[in-house]
């Protein structure tokens, strides 16, 4: 056996062997087998959590990355006409080929994606959700919230309200769609109804920047007594 053929021998043996303890490692943790990195330009840390047999960890460190990357003053984009943070939903399907299971990533994605208007791209976020039902068919707040952007996207305002408010009432329903509740709420008119979620998203909210956003909303409200 030449050196040659030994080196492609022992490569192909530890990628053999790699990929039985990663997927060894997936079933451990309960979670489908990896299939392979999403950008090319995130693959070592992606197939890292991987091989550490910490993808739940890994989707939780892309989600921070995910967040870095929308609090940036100015997205990357390689000319002035292209569309604002052109790589959201490769975080998205990111975070979702290392762990599946992250529902509330996924809704937060698809609704940055959906519905903060600078963005505004609804057909990507029903692809993520799409993608997202299809690696977790037993979820089915990913219809509900498929619905709200479709009935948002054709402009049926008071249809997402509905299927929102619906969401609204689950605990993993994130503030940022709780905010975007509220709004809806408020360009309607339906101030006390938009008061009643500010509220809700100042007592319970997990973010501070949504409970502050709230807290500001509620104090505009009662200074021009609409509440």
């Amino acid at each position: 056996m030449t050196r040659t053929t030994a080196f492609f021998f022992l490569m192909a043996f530890g990628s053999l062997a790699g990929a039985a303890f990663a997927a060894r490692m997936d079933r451990g943790a309960g979670l489908p087998p990896f299939e392979k990195p999403v950008a090319v330009q995130y693959a070592a840390q992606d197939m890292g959590a991987v091989f550490m047999g910490s993808r739940r960890i890994g989707g939780d460190l892309v989600f921070l990355q995910m967040l870095q990357y929308l609090s940036s003053q100015k997205p990357v984009q390689e000319d002035q006409h292209q569309e604002p943070f052109p790589r959201l939903q490769e975080y998205g399907r990111r975070i979702l080929s290392l762990n599946p299971y992250d529902h509330y990533s996924m809704i937060f994605t698809a609704g940055v994606l959906a519905f903060i208007p600078s963005i505004n791209r609804p057909q990507e976020a029903l692809e993520l959700l799409t993608l997202a039902a299809q690696h977790d068919p037993t979820y089915w707040r990913y219809r509900l919230y498929a619905g709200a952007i479709a009935y948002r996207k054709s402009a049926d305002v008071d249809k997402a309200i509905q299927l929102l408010e619906e969401a609204f009432l689950h605990e993993d329903c994130p503030s940022m769609i709780k905010n975007i509740l509220a709004v809806m709420h408020k360009k309607k008119g339906n101030y006390l109804r938009a008061a009643e979620i500010y509220l809700h998203i100042l007592e319970s909210g997990r973010d501070i920047n949504y409970r502050e956003k709230a807290e500001r909303e509620l104090k505009i409200f009662k200074e021009k007594g609409l509440i």
